[in-house]
C-alpha cells in the first residue's frame, strides 16, 4: 500500500466515523484494526487523533483556497487571511466544514 493511499483511508475513516461518534469516542485501535494497519503504521503518518483532524482541515483548506481562487474570491473577503486565522474562527465547525466540501466536491464532480 502507498503512502497517500495509507493516509487516505485513514482520513476517511475517521471522517465517516466522526459523523456518527464525537472524536474522544473514536480510538486509534479502532482505526487500526477497521483498516488492518498496524499502530506503528499509523504513527507513521500521524501524530495521534488531532493530527488526523488538523491534516484533514489543512487538506480541506486547500481545496477552500482553490474554490475561491476559482471563484474569483480572496481570502481577505472573509477577513481570514492565514491558515491560523482560519483554524482560530472555523476550529470548532471541523466536521461541519469537512461536510461542505464533501458537498460541494460531489457538486463539482456532477
Amino acid at each position: 500500500m502507498n503512502n497517500k493511499k495509507t493516509a487516505d483511508q485513514i482520513t476517511s475513516y475517521f471522517l465517516a466515523e466522526l459523523q456518527n461518534k464525537p472524536l474522544d469516542e473514536i480510538s486509534i485501535n479502532e482505526v487500526t484494526r477497521k483498516i488492518v494497519i498496524s499502530r506503528v503504521t499509523f504513527y507513521r503518518y500521524f501524530r495521534n487523533k488531532q493530527d488526523v483532524l488538523d491534516t484533514m482541515l489543512e487538506q480541506f483548506l486547500v481545496e477552500f483556497d482553490g474554490l475561491l481562487k476559482h471563484r474569483n474570491m480572496k481570502p481577505d473577503y472573509f477577513k481570514m487571511t492565514t491558515t491560523e486565522s482560519v483554524k482560530k474562527v472555523l476550529f470548532d465547525y471541523t466536521l461541519c466544514l469537512v461536510t461542505f466540501f464533501i458537498q460541494i466536491s460531489h457538486e463539482l464532480k456532477y
